[in-house]
């Protein structure tokens, strides 16, 4: 009986195979129709006159702002492009950065205007696309290690509560 069964499940499941082979059309993708565009970067567009040392992460939000960290003469900037990356300004205040650099970038997929910043010391967060940031983070290098930081951000939503996660590095120790 097992062996009759698993005979007529063997031939349901290659007729269906089979069938599905015809029965739908699909969509050829050849690689002359995909595209990059290459976006402008702070410092490289004709509106930024800055001299950019480096330009670190970078992020899209759900509304397609971008979000990119730039180190100027050794300040911390945060710049904001509203329009595919083709102009950059300055966001109206910056966070307070202690490390000089900008590790991490994490915009909410929620809300486009909630965007989180690492400087490897704190985890900033503005509501409002840039206009204010507040301290949200309470980690002390104590609780990272000797010589640690904060690299890396992640935000993650679940039961209505908004969590914040913080990937650390610690240095010789």
């Amino acid at each position: 009986m097992k062996t009759k069964l698993l005979r007529i499940l063997g031939v349901v499941l290659t007729l269906s195979m089979a069938l599905s082979l015809f029965g739908f059309s699909s969509v050829g993708v050849s690689a002359g129709t995909q595209k990059w565009d290459q976006i402008k970067t702070p410092g490289n567009n004709g509106q930024c006159d800055i001299d950019v040392d480096y330009i670190g992460p970078m992020e899209t939000a759900t509304n397609g702002d971008l979000y990119a960290g730039v180190s100027i003469g050794g300040d911390v900037a945060l710049y904001k492009s509203t329009d595919d990356g083709r102009t950059w300004d300055e966001t109206a205040t910056q966070p307070a950065t202690d490390g000089g650099t900008i590790f991490d970038i994490e915009c909410s997929s929620a809300n486009p205007n909630i965007v989180y910043v690492t400087d490897g010391y704190d985890i900033f967060k503005t509501v409002n696309g840039g206009a204010t940031w507040v301290a949200i983070s309470n980690l002390f290098l104590a609780d990272i290690g000797a010589g640690g930081q904060i690299d890396s951000i992640s935000v993650g939503y679940f039961g209505g509560f908004t969590y914040v996660f913080a990937g650390t590095t610690t240095w010789g120790g």
